[in-house]
């Protein structure tokens, strides 16, 4: 029987649901700190929604991995 829960059935999640669920939200305090407010947003939102797409959340952090890079390779 199918499941549309993207944790597989378990209640809390993996570990490493967990562990990207953390890493975005301090990812997010980090830029807000450094005054990033769009970047903490949309970290913040990409934490909001890991739990039930972890795909999205996923792109979402590598967009803005990859959007760093490049304005490092300026």
């Amino acid at each position: 029987m199918a499941t549309d829960n993207p944790t597989g059935g378990k209640k809390g999640g993996s570990t490493l649901d967990r562990l990207n669920l953390l890493s975005l939200l301090a990812q997010a305090g980090l830029a807000w700190k450094q005054g990033k407010k769009m970047r903490a947003a949309l970290l913040l939102g990409a934490a909001t929604i890991a739990r039930k797409s972890r795909k999205l959340s996923y792109a979402i952090q590598g967009l803005l991995t990859l959007d760093s890079l490049r304005k490092r390779m300026k």
